[in-house]
């Protein structure tokens, strides 16, 4: 992938094209479906979301993005939206890895994602490295909930700027007409 910025929506039964699994533990593998276990969670936009759920504790597989050519872009994040219902106190979980080659190690970024979220909850992060092949994993780990659910993924270049200063606006010609 070389052109930013570059967003999966999940919205097909099937894996999206050049993405992959990696199995970490357990025979468990995302699923591309139209709502959790309970059905309190359906696709953020469109039709389908990334699910990682199981009826037994422990399989862990990692969501690979396709390879990313990042030496282009200016400060590289990565955006996302996930929930995890919890089933009487279990709660699945998520982690966030990156690599900066097919062979390299991969190395966490952000947090632990095991705290219960009922409705889609946004994070940003930076993807500290970058590189001319450079992977986004999502781990999902299975613990008897009602799954771990993944949408809309995005990346792209930060924004240079974190706010906006209006007062340092000026508008040609001045005065303006506003028609109204």
């Amino acid at each position: 992938i070389t052109a930013f910025p570059f967003s999966e929506s999940f919205n097909n039964t099937a894996m999206p094209a050049c993405w992959s699994q990696a199995n970490v533990s357990g025979g468990l593998l995302w699923t591309f479906d139209t709502a959790n276990g309970n059905g309190s969670i359906t696709p953020r936009t469109g039709s389908h979301m990334a699910q990682f759920a199981n009826d037994t504790s422990g399989s862990k597989t990692k969501l690979v993005t396709p390879p990313l050519d990042l030496t282009a872009i200016s400060s590289p994040q990565l955006e996302f939206y996930y929930a995890n219902v919890n089933w009487f106190g279990d709660i699945d979980e998520l982690r966030v890895f990156y690599k900066t080659s097919f062979s390299s190690p991969w190395v966490q970024i952000g947090q632990d994602y095991i705290v219960e979220k009922t409705s889609w909850t946004k994070i940003t992060l930076a993807l500290p490295n970058p590189s001319a092949t450079y992977y986004v994993a999502f781990e999902g780990t299975s613990n008897w909930a009602r799954g771990l659910n993944l949408d809309d993924v995005t990346i792209s270049a930060a924004l240079s700027a974190a706010g906006f200063d209006s007062k340092a606006l000026t508008i040609y010609p001045n005065p303006t007409c506003i028609w109204q």
